[in-house]
């Protein structure tokens, strides 16, 4: 009568046991597949405008520009332009000119930025915005800084995951020296003082501390 009972409840809890695990195999795809090519869309959606496009997203570097503080959408533009074209002019760039696709979203966003000795946006909020344009390798937001607080003192761009946060106010090579950062990790270099605590692969190793 036990060994009956034992088998009965087997079969009772069978297809109970099998759905559950359907439901946890269903989650691990879920998780640990690469759905890149899922989240990236093949062609600029709705809202994603194309500075420079050479097209190969996959295999190439996408960069989108943000922005943030704005009032002006044209100042926006123009000020994006000149980042890019800052960008294309300053070695090693040029010479991978056409691995290099552009694109700006003309709507102004909340991306958590903090202002307080430099500007920092929060690289996941940059993200969810970037999602419209293909590939979104690397996120650039722009920061209109004439139209934050406290701006009787500087305040500095920075780099921060793959996002870099600029303010628009600095020389346009902000753009090209932020970008190393996310880019390759380089770090800043310093005539004196400063301290580097990684591997930076644009400095020696031997004089890291």
């Amino acid at each position: 009568m036990d060994i009956d009972s034992y088998e009965e409840r087997k079969v009772r809890w069978l297809p109970l046991s099998l759905f559950l695990g359907v439901i946890v195999l269903g989650l691990a795809v879920l998780i640990f597949k690469d759905d890149t090519d899922l989240r990236s869309p093949l062609e600029p959606n709705l809202g994603c405008l194309v500075m420079q496009d050479n097209g190969n997203y996959k295999d190439s570097i996408n960069i989108i520009f943000l922005g943030t503080s704005y009032t002006n959408i044209d100042k926006f533009k123009k000020d994006s332009e000149n980042m890019m074209n800052t960008f294309l002019s300053t070695e090693p760039y040029p010479s991978y000119k056409d691995r290099f696709n552009f694109f700006r979203i003309e709507e102004f966003g909340n991306y958590g930025c903090k202002y307080d000795d430099a500007v920092v946006c929060n690289p996941s909020m940059a993200q969810r915005e970037s999602i419209k344009c293909p590939g979104h390798d690397y996120v650039i937001i722009l920061t209109d800084y004439s139209n934050v607080k406290n701006f009787f003192r500087h305040l500095r761009s920075s780099a921060w995951l793959n996002v870099a946060s600029l303010n628009v106010v600095d020389d346009p090579l902000v753009f090209p020296h932020e970008f190393a950062h996310i880019f390759a990790d380089f770090a800043d270099e310093y005539e004196f003082g400063g301290k580097i605590d990684w591997n930076a692969p644009n400095c020696d190793n031997e004089k890291l501390t």
